[in-house]
């Protein structure tokens, strides 16, 4: 069995020894050394505490918001977005003011964007199956598909 299965199947277990499943519940049992899990979280206080702060500041800049104006409607979006240019793991944010006056990164990240949304999609097909909502979730991916025609492949 690889380290993932191994890794789901001691979650099952959580979840059916307290009725439920919680990130309090899986640090918990995380904590012992002996635990599968134990290598899954990283012990060291000074490098797991400089990691929370890193999260807290990606939460303050996710939770900016830009305000942008028409003559009919005003919408409220993030102030800033994931550099669409940057490398998988390197941390980078662009202001949305800023990509907007620029058509090849806002359309990079306009991609970026889409391709959370159709893997949000899937996951949430997945669950319309399991609840009989398939239909309308078909009806999001038909949405989705033609949006994804919408935008250009090239500047």
């Amino acid at each position: 069995m690889n380290k993932k299965t191994q890794v789901e199947e001691r979650l099952r277990e959580l979840y059916k020894e307290h009725d439920g499943l919680s990130p309090d519940i899986v640090l918990a049992d995380a904590k012992s050394p002996k635990s599968l899990l134990h290598g899954e979280f990283e012990w060291d206080d000074k490098k797991a505490s400089h990691e929370y702060r890193v999260e807290q500041a990606r939460q303050l800049i996710r939770n900016v918001v830009y305000v942008y104006r028409t003559e009919h409607i005003v919408l409220k979006a993030p102030a800033y977005i994931r550099d669409p240019d940057a490398e998988p793991k390197t941390q980078g944010y662009l202001s949305v003011a800023k990509v907007s006056s620029d058509s090849e990164i806002s359309r990079r990240a306009l991609i970026n964007e889409l391709k959370a949304v159709a893997a949000a999609l899937g996951r949430a097909n997945s669950l319309a199956a399991v609840f009989g909502l398939e239909a309308e979730c078909a009806a999001l991916r038909s949405q989705l598909d033609l949006l994804w025609q919408k935008v250009p492949t090239a500047a």
